[in-house]
């Protein structure tokens, strides 16, 4: 970019300073004329005022003084600086304009293009290389969409939507009768006897008593689903029942107890029923060949950036010239020195004062006229030739003090310039091709590093993400944890303990009821008793 920069400086340069020289030029042969005319006039001013103290009036005692005082001060009515003795600046000009001759500055823009041509080089020979991996990215994409359709998830658990599909309508279908009759429960109780009650309570006791420890207590320290897995108890071929009986793998290690363990962690239904065994998705989702095959893709391209050219050797040249065209040599400071004074010796506007005022202490006459008069051309001489000298002079220095600033040091400047062209030539030849094989590389690595955290995005989605089975665990802890041993085993558990226990009051009950009833009498309403 520094490079760029200063490149880009020089043509601007060029033409600033030949614009600058061309300017000073100018003015300073119109400051030499001017400067001419004006010693011209201040030697007629100064002519005639030592003509004008030559009359008799000078020689009364009175007006000596002031004679002898303005007759030693006429020497200082001339100019103080003598512009012919600043060289002409043609010589610089010329060689300016031979190097303005050359269009530097469309060298450098074709420099620039021929840079700024390098990406559309690089695009244009990989073309084919990224059509062919967008096309292998396309049909991986296809196959996920695919590989997505292909899980078994649905066809596996048909069977088991099926039966808690036939459970939920049968509870719906019969639930309404059984809430019918339970309304009429505590009618029938009035109408048991002991023998019966007995009956009932061992009857439910055995019932609700082994429900209780085989199924409700299991089920809560989960021993039931260690029943569940043992091998060859449900089935004595075999070995894992729930394998055996979904994918006809029984010697796939699948136990109930570990797929309700997995729902209750809320994984996908893949890796609980481990569907890896049917349909393997880290197989399918395997695109390492052709992964690496883009890879060897961008590896086996070859780009070769050739006739890139920042300036040629016509720009160069250019450039030397502009270095060897004497500006840096002018000497600044002696123009500097010139234009810096003021243009004559003493200031014309305090000397036709002074005049004045003298003037005004002699008698009337030719001399006193005569000093009037020279201090008025004075006044005019000031206005006509020292102000636009002044302008002139100061034009002159403020131009060649930025020029000495700007071309300080040029063929120092220049001869950098050369260099880091240089630098940069051989480092655009010998290692551009190089950097873009690696860049390559790096754009080819990013590519697939994005594609391979989508691949375990995918990966990660399907088998611990999609279909969730935490809400099957949880409809199974309220069908039977809820449902059974809260609504059904628990209930009952309590009806037979609180019946036997009102059996068991009952029996004594009775026993001393029949023994007090040799005790009883019955009294009709007119038995009256004697005092007697």
């Amino acid at each position: 970019e520094c490079l760029c920069s200063e490149v880009d400086c020089v043509p601007a340069a060029i033409r600033e300073t030949e614009e600058a020289l061309v300017m000073v030029n100018s003015v300073l042969m119109d400051m030499k004329q001017s400067s001419a005319q004006l010693s011209a006039n201040l030697s007629d001013v100064q002519k005639d005022l030592a003509l004008s103290l030559k009359d008799p009036a000078c020689q009364v005692p009175s007006a000596a003084t002031t004679c002898d005082h303005i007759n030693s001060s006429l020497s200082y009515l001339d100019v103080s600086v003598d512009f012919s003795q600043l060289p002409p600046l043609d010589k610089q000009i010329a060689n300016m304009s031979d190097v303005l001759q050359t269009n530097l500055s469309g060298l450098i823009q074709e420099g620039y293009t021929s840079f700024n041509d390098i990406p559309e080089t690089v695009e244009s020979k990989t073309t084919n290389v990224i059509s062919d991996i967008k096309r292998t990215l396309n049909s991986i994409g296809s196959e996920i969409t695919n590989i997505s359709k292909k899980i078994p998830v649905q066809d596996k658990l048909s069977n088991f939507i099926h039966y808690i599909n036939n459970t939920e309508d049968y509870l719906h279908r019969y639930l309404p009768t059984l809430e019918e009759y339970d309304s009429y429960s505590g009618v029938g109780f009035s109408f048991l006897f002991c023998w019966l009650l007995m009956t009932i309570v061992v009857l439910t006791f055995v019932v609700g008593g082994n429900v209780e420890k085989l199924v409700c207590e299991s089920y809560q320290n989960k021993k039931l689903f260690q029943v569940l897995d043992t091998p060859y108890l449900l089935n004595e071929n075999w070995k894992y029942y729930l394998s055996g009986m979904m994918f006809d793998k029984p010697d796939v290690n699948l136990t109930f107890e570990q797929v309700y363990s997995d729902c209750m962690e809320n994984k996908g239904i893949y890796a609980t029923l481990r569907l890896e065994n049917i349909y393997n998705i880290s197989k399918h989702l395997n695109f390492q060949e052709r992964m690496g095959s883009i890879n060897s893709s961008f590896e086996n391209t070859v780009i070769r950036i050739e006739n890139v050219v920042l300036l040629d050797e016509a720009g160069r040249k250019n450039l030397m010239d502009f270095s060897s065209s004497g500006v840096d040599r002018i000497d600044y400071n002696n123009f500097m020195n010139a234009t810096s004074k003021h243009p004559t010796k003493v200031n014309l506007l305090s000397f036709a004062a002074d005049l004045d005022i003298k003037a005004n202490h002699l008698p009337q006459g030719d001399l006193k006229q005569s000093l009037k008069r020279n201090a008025q051309t004075l006044r005019t001489i000031h206005r006509i030739r020292i102000i636009p000298l002044e302008k002139s002079m100061s034009t002159v220095y403020q131009t060649m003090r930025g020029l000495q600033y700007k071309n300080s040091g040029l063929g120092v400047k220049v001869a950098n310039v050369i260099f880091f062209l240089n630098t940069a030539q051989d480092f655009l030849k010998n290692h551009i091709s190089m950097i873009t094989a690696e860049e390559s590389k790096k754009f080819a690595a990013m590519i697939l590093g994005y594609f391979e955290h989508y691949l375990q995005w995918v990966r990660i989605a399907i088998t611990e993400q999609v279909a969730a089975c935490k809400p099957v665990a949880t409809a199974l802890d309220s069908a039977i944890d809820i449902f059974l041993c809260g609504y059904v085993v628990d209930p009952m558990n309590l009806f037979w303990f609180g019946l036997g226990k009102a059996t068991v009051f009952l029996l004594p009950a009775i026993i001393f009821a029949v023994k007090l009833a040799k005790y009883y009498r019955r009294m009709d309403s007119e038995d009256v008793y004697d005092d007697e």
